[in-house]
């Protein structure tokens, strides 16, 4: 379907990176996500580009890819700017993880 990969890579930048993701990143995310590769530039090395992926439709290393390399995901400014969003610690990716299968607490008595 169409909207298959905005959706998950929408989805899937919110669980990796920032909660308000641009549309530029969402973008790009769905070109991988479509073409099954993305191609990154390396800045510091002028002409150096890494391709991941397979080359099929939804290959995870594309997608991945996408959302971490880019340099507004990694960026000082994005992150320091009110309007990109949040960016979660690890413990709290994982509490919500843990909240969303509903799991309770287990109290362990000693004998």
């Amino acid at each position: 379907h169409d909207s298959a990969p905005p959706f998950t890579c929408k989805s899937l930048i919110k669980l990796f990176g920032s909660s308000n993701p641009s549309p530029d990143h969402v973008l790009r995310c769905s070109q991988a996500f479509k073409s099954g590769t993305f191609l990154f530039s390396d800045p510091e090395e002028l002409g150096a580009t890494l391709s991941f992926g397979s080359g099929k439709r939804s290959s995870m290393q594309a997608i991945l890819a996408a959302i971490v390399l880019p340099p507004e995901s990694y960026s000082p400014s994005v992150v320091m700017d009110p309007a990109s969003g949040g960016v979660q610690d690890p413990f709290e990716k994982v509490l919500h993880v843990m909240r969303s299968m509903k799991l309770t607490r287990s109290l362990h008595h000693r004998r």
